[in-house]
C-alpha cells in the first residue's frame, strides 16, 4: 500500500493508522497552505469519516496517534472538516489515551500482535507527550498603531507587530509602555483595543482569556498631538487652552492632559509648546 511519503508492507487497514498521519506531518512541515493540498484533503476526509475514526481509536496505536497529533498541531487544525474536535471531544484522542492510563499513572505496553510492540516506558512517554502537546494553541496577534516597533511585555511579550501561540483557554497578559520612541518620534499610550473593542483609557495592562484566536492593538498618539491630526502645532495649544480645568475622567478630556498628571492646566500648555513642530 502507498500513502503519501511512505510505502508499507502491511495490509491497508494496518498501514493507514501510521502512514496516513505520517504523510500529513510531512505535508504540514513542507508545504505552504498544506490544508489546500489535495493530498491533505484526501487523508483528512478519511479521518473525518466516523467509521474510520472509530476504527482508528479502537486500534489504540500510539505510533499512529503521535504523528496525527503532530500533523494537527503543526497545521493548527482544531477540528476536522466535519466539525469534530479530534482532541477534546469525548470520542477524541485525549479521552482515548486517558482511558488506558493505569492506577500507577503509567500506560501499558502495546498489544499490537501484528505490528511492532512497545514497552510501558515508551507508551507512557508517547501518551504524556500527546496529552501535553495535543491541544492546538490559540493565536494572539499583537499590533500597535500608528507605528510598529513597540516593545510589549507580559506573558506573550514581543515587538509589534507579531503573533504568539498561547495554550487554549490559558490567560495571556500584555503590558504596553506608557511612552514609546519610534523612528525618532515620541508617542504616548492611549488605550488597548481587543478584537476591535476599545478598552479603558490609560490601562496599560491587558488580560486576555484565550478561548479563541484574539487580536490586541496598542494605540498610541504623537506626544503633544491632542487633536489627533498627526502633528503638533498651534491648534493643539488652542485645543488645550479651550479645555483648561476640565475633569480628565469625563468624556474624551483625557487627551488634553498632555503631561499625564491627571489634570488639565497650564503645565499641559507648556508641555505641548515644547513639542511644537513634531509630525
Amino acid at each position: 500500500m502507498k500513502v503519501f511519503g511512505y510505502d508499507s508492507p502491511y495490509p491497508a487497514t494496518f498501514s493507514g493508522q501510521a502512514t496516513r498521519p505520517a504523510g500529513m506531518v510531512q505535508l504540514a512541515m513542507s508545504v505552504q497552505d498544506c490544508k489546500t493540498d489535495p493530498r491533505w484533503t484526501s487523508v483528512e476526509s478519511w479521518f473525518a469519516n466516523t467509521t474510520n475514526w472509530t476504527w482508528f481509536m479502537t486500534n489504540k496505536s500510539y505510533c499512529g496517534y503521535d504523528p496525527f497529533v503532530k500533523a494537527m498541531r503543526s497545521s493548527k487544525t482544531r477540528t476536522l472538516s466535519n466539525g469534530f474536535d479530534w482532541f477534546a471531544d469525548p470520542a477524541g484522542i485525549a479521552r482515548n489515551i486517558l482511558s488506558s492510563q493505569q492506577a500507577g499513572g503509567n500506560w501499558p505496553a502495546s498489544q499490537d500482535a501484528d505490528l511492532m510492540a512497545y514497552g510501558e516506558a515508551y507508551q507512557t512517554a508517547w501518551a504524556v507527550t500527546m496529552l501535553v502537546q495535543g491541544a492546538v494553541p490559540r493565536t494572539l496577534t499583537v499590533r500597535s498603531s500608528p507605528a510598529a516597533g513597540v516593545h510589549v511585555t507580559g506573558t506573550a511579550r514581543g515587538n509589534t507587530n507579531y503573533a504568539a501561540d498561547v495554550a487554549d483557554q490559558a490567560n495571556a497578559n500584555l503590558v504596553a509602555p506608557a511612552a514609546a520612541s519610534i523612528s525618532g518620534k515620541a508617542f504616548t499610550f492611549v488605550p488597548w483595543s481587543l478584537d476591535s473593542a476599545p478598552q479603558p483609557r490609560g490601562q496599560m495592562s491587558l488580560q486576555i482569556v484565550m478561548a479563541a484566536d484574539r487580536a490586541a492593538e496598542a494605540i498610541y498618539r504623537l506626544a503633544g498631538d491632542v487633536n489627533d491630526d498627526c502633528q503638533v502645532n498651534v491648534l493643539d495649544l488652542i485645543t488645550i487652552r479651550n479645555n483648561l480645568g476640565r475633569n480628565v475622567a469625563e468624556d474624551k478630556n483625557w487627551q488634553y492632559d498632555g503631561n499625564g498628571d491627571g489634570r488639565i492646566n497650564v503645565l499641559d500648555l507648556i508641555a505641548c509648546r515644547k513639542l511644537l513642530g513634531a509630525k
